[in-house]
């Protein structure tokens, strides 16, 4: 019995050492394997291992270079130092092989151009606009795009992106961030508009747009774990479009005091705490029971909700005009 264990304890440890060392193996041969733009243009695939990465010098590539490169049969990261300054539309569209890329001085992705590849993270700090779909149901997890403008429709779509950081967006299509179930964290300090169904059904928590002026129609709709959203100088908020938020507590509208289209906000709790510089709100959508928080010394009872909610809102009205004469302390909270 003891020879028989100690035989099974030297074969276990031969396996992890061999596992050890093919996984060191994998690393130590893992290369950067240039590649000239002209080879590819001419129809040369590279030559490559399984995991290396391969850099494109001299030529931009052309439609034909793209090709060649999609007929590639291992997995490969991709970097450009030729100067290629675009990526044109289905370049690597549904590619099973490139799983990373860096491009410094592309400045457009074309429509398609990655959808539904297995491409995880990229690299484009020149890009300024991406195309309808560019990374459309891939498996994008990480992108750095820090001086895009303009995210077309299904941009990234589908995608398993946790966080995103726009800084100089101020545009995000329709359907861009559609059914991005993992999406937590998004940053747009400067996006003015965002477009129909842009999050829907996001995983998003909390959403500041501090220079939106438009919320399209189903923007957030069925982002269940959206608890707060921060709108301080939106004008319009479409249909349905925080329809389903079942979580949303909290909406900070500051100075804004937008329209809302019809079913805005369907399915938000009862008690929705909105933070308003506004006396009333004339948006007529918000849900029965919503509640101001004014920094003003008089809170009035405009935007009311018919029903029950319209008989509290006049007796809050009355409630804060009679405090008001006897010196109404702020951050007034009043049921809607």
């Amino acid at each position: 019995m003891k020879n028989r264990f100690c035989g099974s304890t030297v074969l276990f440890g031969s396996v992890v050492l061999f596992a050890i060392l093919l996984t060191m193996a994998g690393t130590a041969c893992a290369a950067t394997v240039a590649v000239t733009g002209e080879s590819l243009n001419e129809g040369t695939p590279p030559v490559y291992a399984s995991g290396d990465t391969i850099q494109v010098t001299g030529a931009t590539l052309s439609a034909a270079g793209w090709e060649t490169l999609a007929l590639a049969t291992s997995n490969f990261a991709l970097e450009f130092e030729n100067g290629q300054t675009s990526i044109p539309g289905k370049a690597m569209y549904n590619n099973g092989y490139l799983t990373s890329l860096t491009a410094n001085d592309v400045t457009t992705v074309g429509a398609d151009a990655f959808a539904a590849s297995v491409l995880t993270n990229v690299t484009l700090p020149a890009a300024t606009a991406i195309g309808e779909a560019a990374f459309a149901t891939s498996d994008l997890a990480s992108a750095s795009l820090p001086v895009v403008k303009t995210i077309e429709t299904r941009a990234f779509s589908g995608t398993p992106l946790t966080s995103v950081s726009l800084p100089a967006a101020t545009e995000i299509g329709d359907f861009a961030f559609n059914e991005c179930t993992r999406l937590t964290s998004v940053s747009l300090p400067v996006a003015a508009t965002v477009g129909t169904r842009a999050f829907y059904g996001s995983g998003l928590t909390s959403v500041t747009l501090p220079a939106a002026t438009a919320i399209g129609s189903q923007a957030f709709l069925g982002s269940s774990q959206l608890k707060s959203a921060t709108l301080p100088v939106v004008k319009t908020i479409g249909d349905r479009a925080f329809e389903g938020c079942v979580t949303l507590g909290e909406l900070h509208l500051d100075d804004a005091d937008p329209t809302t289209g019809t079913d805005a906000f369907k399915s938000v709790p009862s008690g929705l705490l909105i933070y308003t510089s506004k006396k009333a709100l004339k948006g007529t959508a918000y849900p029965d029971g919503y509640r101001l928080v004014t920094s003003g010394e008089d809170s009035g009872g405009g935007g009311c909700n018919t029903g029950i909610g319209g008989v509290l809102a006049i007796l809050a009205a009355w409630t804060a005009g009679m405090a008001g004469k006897r010196g109404h302390r702020k951050g007034v909270v009043e049921d809607k």
